[in-house]
């Protein structure tokens, strides 16, 4: 926007006209001195959809606003507009949050869209209950890692040192995967691992990356309200690849459990962990003590409200409904517990204070004073 000033000279109107001369879009010309600003003016005005002439103190009138399109069946005017495009947008998708629970203990929390088809959520619910199954798994071997070394081949696990001198075995990959700075020897007394573990600080890079794995997926995130997905299970798995290549740059053994994860080579037949396991295809949600169908969305149980939790159990195809759980928690009930029987050491003691039988003893006798007085306190009736 082109503002003519109070003063100026033919110059300056020659240089405003041709400022102005264009198509502007909203130009107003400005009180000149000359006439060259007066020409300045009505050129910027002519040109302009609404000009307004004047001085640079006085108040400019806005532009006039295009006429708008009434759709019918909404009150005129733009929210009219904004209404019709609205319906035409469709209705927004409400986000529900899902406090997933393994029998009665807490997994984690999911956000999922209220028109999630339950044939979709299922699987993705189980691959993330799955993966925090996997990250502590990892776990648990990357802390033997750290502590006793790599894993011995299986012909020679569980054998002492006389018993493998006897049956000439040989670990071949202990001279190949060494721990960058060098190890230091640490007898694994069970016989899984050869012993030769990290020094101190690459012992240190994979303790802290295990906790931080561990932080990510952890149960106290459902205290926190943080919902967990499947990138942050994915991020956890990264970090502890990226802290195993840190201490051994050239690789684990190929039947090493930790490399055998990574690659989800894992065999788990036969273990307590492999039943912890749902496989995707098995995995099925209730929710109240219902089946969530796997034909309908999950805004067909819980409506459309933004604000829903709801704590929805995993379960394997053909367990049945999960078992109720009880009234009060575990913690719970040992605060109880711990209150009636403080209360009833409270209660003896109570008893033991109403007690009477002090009134038996000698310093308890309301006559002792005048039986001293008559000289009769140790008389004792009856034969010597």
């Amino acid at each position: 926007m082109t503002y003519g000033g109070r003063g100026g000279s033919g110059s300056a109107g020659r240089e405003g006209r041709r400022r102005a001369g264009g198509a502007a879009a909203g130009g107003c010309g400005g009180r000149s001195g000359g006439s060259g600003g007066r020409a300045a003016a009505r050129g910027a005005g002519s040109s302009a959809p609404s000009g307004c002439s004047g001085s640079a103190g006085r108040r400019l009138s806005p532009p006039a606003l295009p006429s708008r399109r009434r759709y019918p069946g909404t009150r005129g005017g733009c929210c009219g507009s904004v209404t019709a495009l609205t319906a035409s947008a469709g209705p927004g998708l409400a986000m529900v949050r899902l406090h997933v629970k393994r029998g009665d203990e807490s997994q984690f929390l999911l956000e999922a869209a209220g028109g999630s088809r339950l044939a979709e959520l299922a699987p993705l619910v189980a691959r993330i209950y799955n993966g925090r199954l996997k990250v502590q798994r990892l776990c648990s071997e990357m802390e033997e890692l750290a502590e006793h070394g790599i894993f011995l081949p299986y012909n020679m696990q569980g054998l002492t040192d006389e018993q493998i001198e006897e049956l000439k075995l040989k670990d071949e990959w202990a001279e190949k995967c060494v721990p960058s700075g060098g190890s230091v020897f640490k007898k694994d007394e069970i016989g899984r691992r050869n012993g030769h573990a990290p020094n101190e600080k690459m012992q240190q890079v994979i303790k802290k990356t295990i906790e931080e794995a561990k932080a990510l997926i952890s149960k106290k995130q459902v205290q926190a309200n943080v919902c967990v997905n499947m990138e942050m299970v994915k991020d956890a798995l990264d970090q502890l690849r990226g802290a195993v290549m840190i201490v051994y740059p050239m690789g684990l053994p190929p039947h090493d459990p930790i490399r055998m994860e990574f690659e989800d080579k894992e065999d788990l037949s036969g273990t307590h962990a492999g039943l912890e396991v749902i496989e995707e295809s098995e995995a099925q949600l209730w929710w109240a003590g219902k089946e969530l169908k796997e034909t309908k969305l999950l805004s067909d149980y819980v409506g459309k409200n933004e604000k829903t939790t709801i704590i929805v159990k995993i379960q394997k195809k053909g367990q049945g409904a999960p078992g109720r759980e009880p009234l009060i928690s575990h913690e719970e009930q040992k605060q109880m517990m711990l209150y009636y029987y403080r209360k009833q050491e409270e209660l003896k003691k109570l008893e033991e204070d109403d007690d009477d039988s002090f009134l038996n003893a000698e310093w308890a006798d309301n006559h002792a004073l005048k039986r001293q007085f008559h000289g009769v306190k140790d008389i004792k009736w009856g034969p010597r």
